[in-house]
This record gives C-alpha cells, sequence and structure tokens, in this order.
C-alpha cells in the first residue's frame, strides 16, 4: 500500500513538472521580439552558420547601425557647426551620448545574446526537469507578459505623440519646443523634419530592444533569487532537527552548488549586460546633472532632463538591487549553518558541515561584472559615492562660474 502512494505521489510530481512552464515559455514575447529584431539569432548546431533568414535579421542590425551612425555624425555637426543654440551645449552633448551609447550597445547585445541566449536557455531547461524550480512560474509568466505589454505600449505611446510633435512646424513655428534641446538648425526645413522623425524612430525602437533584454536578464535573476531561498529554507528547517545526518548535509551543500552552476552559467549573459548598461548610465548621469546645472535652460528642458536624470537613476538602482539581492540570498544559509550544534553531529556530518560553510566563504557569489567585482550590498555605496562626487563636484564649478559683464558680483570657490 505505501509503495502504491509513492508510486502515485511520484507520479503526480512528474506530471506536475511535465505541466510546468518552462523559461522559454515564460519568456516567449520578448523572446519573439528579440528574434523579429535581429537581436536573437537562433541556428543549429555548435557552428553559426548564415542562412537566409538570419542573412535578412543580419542586414536589418546593419541598418539599423547605420542611421545611429548617421544620426551622431549630424549630432556631432550640429555642436561643432551650429552656433544658432550655444546656450543649450550641453542638452545637445546629453542627447549625443545617448546615440553613441545606443550605438555601442546594440551589437554588443547582438553578440552575447546570439552566443549566451541558446545555452542558458537550455541549462535552465535541464535544471528545471530535474529538480524543478522554486519559484511559482505562472505568476512570474504573468509578470513578464505585463511588464512586456508596459513596455511595449509605452514605445507605440512615445512614438504615437513624439512622431507627430517633431514633424510639425504647425504646432510649433518658432522652434520653441524642437530646438531647445535636439542639436539641429530649425531653418534646416524638411529635413530636420525627416531627420526629427528618424531619429525618434531609431531611439524609441533600441530603447525597446534593450528594455527586453533587461527582462531576460530579470528573470533569470529572479529563478536564481528563488533558488537560493530554498537551500536558505532547507537549511534552517535542518536547523531545529536532531538528528542531522552528514546525508542531509551534503545534499543541501550539493543543492546550494547546483544553483551556484546556474548562476555561472547566467553570468555568461548577466555579467555582459549589467557592465554595458553601467557604461551607459553612468556617463549619462553624469552629463545630465551637468546639463541641469550649469546650462542656462528653459523650464521645458530642466523638466525633459530631470526626467531622463529619475529613468537613469531607477534604472541604475533596479540593477545593482537584483545583484545585491542575488549575493544576499547566495550567503543566507550562512547563519543557519553557524547556528548548528555540533553536540549531536558525527565526525563526518561535521566535515560535511565544514565543507559547506567553507563553500560558501571562501568566495563571493553573485554577478561577477567580467571580473572586475562582484555586485553586493557595497555596490549601492559606490554608484552613489560616485554620483554625489561629481554633483558635488558641478555644483561647485558653478558657484565658481563668473559672468564677465558682472565680474565684481562673482561668487567663487577655491
Amino acid at each position: 500500500m505505501m509503495a502504491r502512494v509513492q508510486s502515485i505521489a511520484s507520479t503526480s510530481s512528474e506530471n506536475e513538472r511535465k505541466d510546468s512552464l518552462t523559461v522559454e515559455q515564460i519568456l516567449h514575447p520578448p523572446i519573439v521580439i528579440l528574434k523579429w529584431s535581429g537581436m536573437y539569432m537562433e541556428y543549429q548546431g555548435n557552428e553559426f552558420k548564415i542562412t537566409r533568414k538570419i542573412a535578412g535579421k543580419l542586414i536589418l542590425n546593419a541598418i539599423t547601425m547605420l542611421l545611429f551612425v548617421c544620426i551622431i555624425i549630424r549630432n556631432i555637426f550640429g555642436i561643432v557647426s551650429n552656433g544658432d543654440f550655444s546656450d543649450k551645449l550641453m542638452g545637445r552633448i546629453v542627447f549625443t551620448h545617448v546615440f553613441i551609447s545606443d550605438t555601442l550597445l546594440f551589437p554588443a547585445f547582438v553578440v552575447i545574446t546570439t552566443s549566451n541566449l541558446p545555452r542558458i536557455l537550455s541549462r535552465f531547461r535541464s535544471f528545471q526537469n530535474e529538480y524543478g524550480f522554486a519559484t511559482d512560474v505562472r505568476k512570474l509568466r504573468n509578470v513578464v507578459k505585463w511588464t512586456f505589454n508596459i513596455t511595449l505600449g509605452s514605445i507605440l505611446i512615445t512614438l504615437s505623440s513624439m512622431i507627430p510633435l517633431t514633424s510639425s512646424r504647425i504646432l510649433d513655428e518658432s522652434g520653441l519646443i524642437i530646438s531647445r534641446l535636439l542639436p539641429y538648425r530649425y531653418r534646416d526645413g524638411y529635413v530636420f523634419d525627416l531627420i526629427s522623425v528618424i531619429e525618434t524612430f531609431v531611439m524609441n525602437y533600441c530603447t525597446l530592444i534593450i528594455d527586453l533584454e533587461l527582462l531576460v536578464v530579470f528573470v533569470f535573476s529572479h529563478i536564481i533569487i528563488k533558488e537560493f531561498e530554498r537551500v536558505t529554507r532547507k537549511v534552517n528547517i535542518a536547523r531545529d532537527k536532531d538528528d542531522l545526518s552528514a546525508r542531509d548535509i551534503r545534499s543541501l551543500r550539493q543543492e546550494h552548488y547546483r544553483v551556484t552552476e546556474l548562476l555561472l552559467t547566467a553570468n555568461s549573459l548577466m555579467q555582459l549586460t549589467v557592465l554595458l548598461v553601467y557604461m551607459m548610465l553612468l556617463p549619462g548621469i553624469c552629463f545630465t546633472v551637468y546639463g541641469i546645472v550649469y546650462s542656462n535652460f528653459g523650464i521645458f528642458d530642466i523638466i525633459l532632463l530631470a526626467l531622463m536624470l529619475i529613468m537613469q537613476i531607477l534604472g541604475m538602482i533596479l540593477m545593482t538591487a537584483i545583484g545585491a539581492k542575488i549575493n544576499s540570498q547566495a550567503h543566507g544559509a550562512l547563519g543557519g549553518l553557524f547556528a548548528l550544534s555540533l553536540k549531536n553531529l558525527s565526525s563526518e556530518a561535521q566535515y560535511q558541515l565544514q565543507m559547506f560553510i567553507s563553500q560558501l566563504s571562501d568566495q563571493t557569489i553573485g554577478i561577477n561584472v567580467c571580473g572586475l567585482f562582484t555586485m553586493d550590498g557595497s555596490t549601492f555605496l559606490m554608484i552613489f559615492g560616485t554620483v554625489v562626487t561629481y554633483t558635488v563636484v558641478v555644483l561647485q564649478i558653478q558657484a565658481g562660474s563668473c559672468n564677465i559683464t558682472h565680474v565684481n558680483n562673482c561668487n567663487c570657490t577655491v
């Protein structure tokens, strides 16, 4: 009778695993867009072969890159030659930095996604088939759907509102709105209109692709965090057991090691994504702060740059919080292990416990950003200190700036 009950339980468990959603199903909406855009190019086998479908995606990527390069050249030319809006120089530099960042990020994301995503999806699939996921996959799929719909909807709303605004000079005949920050001469006529439309479309297209890439990283991070939390819960439960054996501790140690291996596999994509986003956001925050504090902007310009600054800071905080959460949960079992009483443990169990503690203490587990640093709680302090230091320097420069027509009223800081 007991054998029958165990057989039924094991069959039910296997059916539950089969019915559970896979990572590919959870990430279906963003992966479809990434495939369609050419960001993620699937290929058969271990060798990358250019098929007709892949060739079409490569052509699409080349056209996108060409548009980016043309816009950057136009921006730089506008900064160098356009004397009409010299007081808006920092605004033009901020937008130029955005386009240069997108131009560098786009091909980098194509390479790292195409080369790493298939292997990561396969590893997560194998892990799920063998051990199952601790996370609620259906709830996670709903979160991904809502996030995808909101992201896509916001991009479509921005395009539907900004393209008519930037292409219509009837609503803005004097150039009050358009010429504030965009690095063009308003009198360029319909060439200005065409460039503005292309610029708006390309920027929002690239923003959508980068946001979906970050959504994929978020899903991998969430699954890994839940797996580490499950190990920590099991350690806390085992702490209260009186008959804890060496086999139990070895099982917990191996389970934690498997999750760490899963993190190392996903890290091939996450570390490069984090590095590229940091390289884009940190200079962007610095340029935007300088533009808000130092330049002579109107209220519209200040609001626009302030919104950009808020979005950049929120992106930096979200990315850092994910890395810090993974690091915290990866080492969360240490407290339970240290609380275990050695009196009731055999010598073999004590040996396994020592190995488990060494496994967690001898290395910093988390998102290792290309060997530069591992993201943890201290990363918040590093980012916060960088931004605050730069802001203080900018404020000192602004306080020490002099108007040559009012030298006597100059406020200088030494």
